[in-house]
């Protein structure tokens, strides 16, 4: 994803495409959960490993293979 960090307009897209990725794999109603957690104080990634079963980074690397 380095490259990403330099096209600052891809990592929009990439965003949406990502999200499409995790709501085609765990519905919507984790995203709620996400929010939930970080207004009860969580960290994002304790957040979302919360709500997706998996760290960030496990989630970036596995989308980085299936696109890449």
């Amino acid at each position: 994803m380095d490259a990403l960090e330099t096209a600052r307009d891809d990592v929009y897209r990439v965003g949406t495409i990502a999200a499409a990725d995790l709501i085609e794999g765990h519905g919507i109603l984790p995203f709620g959960q996400v929010f939930e957690d970080l207004g009860k104080g969580e960290s994002w990634e304790t957040a979302f490993e919360n709500a997706f079963g998996q760290s960030p980074n496990a989630f970036y690397v596995a989308f980085s293979k299936r696109y890449h």
